[in-house]
């Protein structure tokens, strides 16, 4: 008997591959007396009130069989619908709650990051419009005793390669890597040339975010700071000595959100408060507004 049982296991497995529609149980049926079923149960688990499902020798459904008696492993039940034979195949009948149920858990998991490092990455472009105010000191007779504070500020536009990845279960790594640009301008002075005075850079910058993500399925918040380093790759300024735009960074915190369109495409927001270094002739801060999209990695 067990070698008949492991040759039918095989056989049917068999058919399975082959994309025979025959499904890989043991339970049988064992008898037929009219509207009464008794089903060989061969190490499935079952109790009364169960529902199985019959399948003749090609895999298709043929009936079903609520089971209202369970001895040792033998079922003994009542065919409701369809017809029933001896040697025929069963399967108890998964129960509609219990399969939402698993299919729920199975949406919650795989929407929400787990924890541990789950390697989930997403990679994309951002492009940005950025706001700077600055502040110099303009020696207005070339001898430091007319220096005059004057006030610039302008707008930027930046483009940035983007790459996320989740660290922990709602920590993510934003990296982004491209042009940024600052431009401001303000009243006119001597030590500007007799006019505006101006500054307008593009550094190629890079910058490092750590992220606290909310784990909401279409729609997620977040909140993070950001260290950046900048190095120039166009200078051109009035209010400012060339020669003194050098490589830099800036410090930032941010809030945004990643809204999932689909499986493959998601949509970064973000806005952003910079500062950079202070000298003793200019400080300057920046407010900057991203949008994107990402695709996973």
């Amino acid at each position: 008997m067990a070698r008949q049982r492991i040759v039918t296991k095989i056989f049917l497995s068999c058919f399975m591959v082959m994309g025979v529609a025959i499904p890989a149980w043991a339970a049988k049926i064992a008898k037929v007396s009219g509207k009464k079923v008794m089903i060989n149960l061969e190490g499935d688990a079952a109790k009364s009130g169960d529902i199985f499902v019959l399948y003749d020798s090609s895999g298709k459904r043929k009936g079903l069989v609520k089971i209202s008696a369970v001895k040792g492993d033998k079922a003994i039940g009542s065919l409701g619908k369809g017809t029933a034979e001896a040697g025929w195949t069963a399967k108890i009948a998964e129960k509609k709650g219990k399969r939402k149920s698993s299919q729920a858990n199975t949406a919650k998991t795989s929407s929400e990051p787990r924890s541990g490092g789950t390697g989930k990455s997403m990679w994309g472009v951002m492009a940005g419009l950025s706001s700077t105010s600055m502040k110099v000191k303009i020696d207005n007779d070339n001898d430091g005793t007319r220096e005059t504070t004057v006030a610039l500020s302008g707008m930027a536009f930046s483009v940035k390669g983007v790459y996320d990845h989740n660290l922990f279960s709602n920590i993510w790594f934003r990296g982004l890597l491209g042009l940024e640009g600052l431009s401001a301008k303000g009243e006119s002075q001597v030590g500007c040339g007799n006019a505006a005075c101006d500054a307008n850079v593009y550094y190629l910058s890079g910058d490092f975010w750590g992220r606290y993500v909310l784990p909401m399925e279409t729609f997620r918040p977040w909140a993070g700071a950001a260290f950046t380093i900048m190095f120039p790759a166009t200078k051109k300024a009035s209010a400012l000595e060339e020669s003194s735009i050098t490589n830099t960074s800036a410090i930032s915190a941010g809030l945004g959100a990643d809204w999932k369109m689909s499986e493959t495409m998601t949509i970064p927001i973000q806005v952003a408060y910079s500062l950079l270094p202070n000298s003793d002739t200019v400080t300057a801060a920046m407010i900057s507004i991203r949008i994107g999209f990402l695709m996973p990695f």
